[in-house]
């Protein structure tokens, strides 16, 4: 860590805990258990919103069809290369992450197309950003 740097919370120092905190907490599988939870105040906290196929590819061995030329696949980032940035979001003031679904995605792409002044056309889209859930048991194995 840089000097005068700090971490977002004492757990970050073990950042898989946190991150595996952050997955059961904003896991729409798990929501039903929310109202056994007890409640946090989060009105002091810096909420910061992760893509993490878009954030940072920390494992290249788990970059299975990645196309980061198409705007709707894979682009490679996983839950290692979030952890790999932590003191750097904790350097901007972050105390909170809110990430996206990590659950298993769909096995299929659908056809969709961009405005023709993009000069994109036709590609396919994935589930990258988590929401086309196939297994709600079962982890992404890009994540």
């Amino acid at each position: 860590m840089k000097p005068g740097t700090r971490k977002i919370c004492p757990s970050l120092a073990r950042s898989a805990p946190f991150l595996l905190s952050c997955i059961i907490l904003l896991s729409p599988a798990l929501s039903w258990a929310a109202a056994d939870w007890p409640t946090t105040d989060w009105s002091g906290d810096i909420l910061y919103f992760v893509l993490i196929d878009r954030y940072a590819d920390g494992d290249s061995s788990n970059n299975r069809r990645v196309e980061r030329n198409n705007p709707g696949d894979y682009h490679g980032g996983d839950l290692k290369g979030l952890t790999q940035h932590l003191d750097e979001l904790a350097d901007l003031g972050i105390t909170a992450l809110w990430i996206n679904p990590v659950q298993k995605q769909i096995p299929q792409g659908i056809y969709a197309s961009a405005p023709a002044n993009l000069g994109i056309g036709e590609f396919k889209h994935w589930g990258f950003h988590g929401y086309w859930i196939d297994d709600f048991t079962a982890m992404e194995p890009r994540e």
